[in-house]
This record gives structure tokens, sequence and C-alpha cells, in this order.
């Protein structure tokens, strides 16, 4: 008969052979020595509540995605090279080299399903679309549109990426629009923060927005979405 063991039975010493059968399971088994496995391989099923075999703590069962994989020599696409090297002992070696990829679709898929909340996509900046949403509030016609238009010029030319929405829309149909979006920085230019030649300037999981002099846009973003891609994806 082919007996097949998991690997930790291999691993384990003194062990419970049950029996099926009260008072005749055997005590102190050890693989290798009161049996033999014709196969030894990972085959158990974790389960939620089992013990970790790293630290001891109960396992959890979550839902997860595969965002990439990593392959060994065995199934490196350049094995069939015939590239060598010397080893320690001046012994030619034939120069082994593993293979990994990612799933770009998915790891996309995944920041927006890890990142929402009940106003829309809070993208992280290392995959956001834009770097700011750019707004303004006001007729088109308007000393806001007009420094909008410089405004967006300014920061496009700094490297920056910008969503302009220069609708004539409500200003709530566009902070809507700006939250749905989830792009990680907001900058609202109006008539009345323009008073004070300010813009508003405000992050996506922030709950307040802070005014910011004209003069002082440029250096302002620039620090915050420099920061702001230094964030994972979690």
């Amino acid at each position: 008969m082919t007996v097949v063991a998991d690997e930790l039975i291999a691993q384990s010493t003194n062990l419970v052979a049950g029996a099926n059968r009260e008072g005749f399971h055997l005590l102190d088994v050890n693989c290798g020595r009161d049996f033999e496995a014709g196969i030894v391989a990972d085959i158990v099923l974790a389960r939620p509540g089992d013990a970790c075999a790293a630290c001891g703590q109960p396992l959890e069962k979550i839902a997860s995605v595969e965002l990439g994989w990593v392959g060994g020599p065995q199934t490196a696409p350049g094995m069939e090279a015939d590239v060598w090297y010397s080893d320690a002992d001046s012994q030619s070696q034939r120069v082994l080299a593993g293979a990994f990829g990612f799933y770009v679709h998915r790891l996309l898929g995944a920041a927006a399903e890890k990142n929402v909340d009940e106003r829309g996509f809070t993208w992280p900046a290392v995959v956001a679309p834009f770097d700011i949403y750019l707004m303004t509030i006001g007729q088109p016609e308007s000393r806001a549109a007009a420094e909008a238009d410089r405004l967006y010029t300014q920061l496009m030319d700094g490297g920056l990426s910008v969503l302009y929405d220069d609708r004539d829309e409500r200003a709530g149909v566009k902070f809507n629009d700006a939250d749905l979006f989830g792009i990680p920085i907001r900058v609202v230019v109006g008539e009345r923060g323009l008073r004070d030649n300010a813009v508003e300037i405000k992050g996506r999981l922030e709950t307040e927005a802070q005014k910011v002099p004209l003069d002082g846009v440029l250096l302002h973003l620039g620090a915050a979405v420099g920061s702001s891609t230094n964030t994972s994806l979690a």
C-alpha cells in the first residue's frame, strides 16, 4: 500500500497513531522507525482556529487575491542560458536564476477594494491616476477661473498630474465628484478664498481643508505630493 504522510508528520516525534478503536491507539509513533511513508508532501489543509506553525496563535481565514508570484531556478525562463561562474573552490558552476511577476490589473483592483469609504475611492498616491484634483467655484469668466487656469499651468509645468474640473457646475456636485474619484489632494479656487489671495487644499482622507496663500501653493503641493507618494498600498 502507498503511505502518504504530511511534512509535519515526518518532522515530528512520539506521535499517537489512531486505531479507530478505543484502547488500541499506539503511542510514541515515529515516521521512519515505526512506519515508512512512500510520499511525504504538504497535504494538510489549514483551518480557522488551527495553531500557527511559527507563533502558535490561532489562524484566521480571510479573503485574498494573488498579486504576484515567485519562481525558483527550476522554473526560471533563463535556465537554458549557458552561463557559468567559478565558486570558492575554483569549480565551475552553472548560474541559477529565479523569476517573479506581478499582476498589474489585480494590483489596481486590490487597491480600489482596500481603499474605499462611504464617499468613494481613496486612491493611494502611488497608484492614483492624478496627483491633484483642481476645481473652481464661481462663474466661468470669474477671477477664480482665471486663477485656476494659471495654477493648472503652473502645476503641470512643475511635473504634477492634475485633473482640472472647470465645469459650470454647482460646488456641491464638484465636491461630491472629488470625493468619489478619490484623488489624493483636492485644490479649490473660489471667490471667497481669493479675497484673502488664498486657495483651499485638502487631502482626501483629511477632515478639514487649509487655506494656502497663492504664492505658496506650488511649494505646499510639491511637499504634500512628495510625502504622499512614499505611502504604501495598504
